[in-house]
């Protein structure tokens, strides 16, 4: 009943799949790159079942990673019309 409750998924894999750094001073981040990746993938396995699912891979570059996101979101909302 979940999934129904949205049009779509845009999933943003986290840095730490990528085995890249996830700490960057934010106090509300208390998961080590290693608990972060089993989040990830739990996350991912649950809302990967949406029929309109797209997934934003890790990328060293956060900015390529948000600009990925957005041509993603892009062409969701076309498809959407």
């Amino acid at each position: 009943m979940e999934l129904e409750r949205y049009d779509a998924v845009l999933f943003f894999e986290s840095a730490a799949v990528g085995n890249m750094s996830i700490e960057g001073g934010n106090p509300t981040r208390i998961e080590s790159n290693a608990e972060a990746v089993a989040i990830d993938h739990r996350l991912r396995a649950l809302w990967s079942k949406h029929p309109r699912f797209e997934v934003v891979p890790h990328h060293p570059s956060f900015v390529k990673k948000v600009m990925l996101g957005l041509t993603l979101l892009d062409g969701l909302v076309t498809r959407l019309r």
